[in-house]
């Protein structure tokens, strides 16, 4: 886990499988005195690979990194707020996402987002994220590009 941002030891954190962001907080030493703690999920639960970033008060954005797939032109990020340009916002849930929630990933269009839908109907909830390599037109790749931003 990455935490970064307004904390007193920003970097890499090792935290429990069913850790929440609140845990990631503690182990990175707390937040400083500038942090805006209630522009943060502190219930939000955690994926690993994922990043916390704790803004500062009045901070309205923050730079989003992407990293595109091969091949693929992704939009350039947004400059809205911090909460929903940040890595803070929830991951997609593979078992209850919609298709059009799916199609919202990077790398995954229509197609991809309803062999997704019908593997999940046809063998039953995703029991993890790596089972996604069982879904047609999922490789390695991009299945390591979706990373932090599904879960189940």
């Amino acid at each position: 886990m990455h935490v970064a941002g307004e904390v007193m030891h920003p970097g890499i954190v090792v935290i429990a499988g069913d850790s929440r962001v609140i845990d990631a907080l503690s182990a990175a030493g707390g937040p400083t005195t500038r942090a805006d703690l209630n522009s943060v999920n502190l219930a939000a639960s955690l994926v690993d690979a994922a990043q916390v970033y704790i803004p500062k008060r009045g901070e309205v954005s923050r730079p989003r990194v992407t990293r595109p797939l091969p091949g693929v032109n992704l939009p350039p990020a947004s400059s809205g707020n911090s909460i929903s340009d940040s890595v803070n916002t929830q991951p997609i849930d593979l078992n209850t996402a919609t298709e059009q929630q799916l199609d919202t990933l990077p790398g995954v269009g229509p197609s991809t987002a309803h062999a997704i839908a019908v593997y999940r109907s046809q063998h039953g909830p995703f029991v993890r994220v790596e089972d996604l390599l069982n879904v047609r037109g999922i490789g390695p790749a991009k299945l390591e590009a979706l990373f932090g931003l599904v879960r189940v």
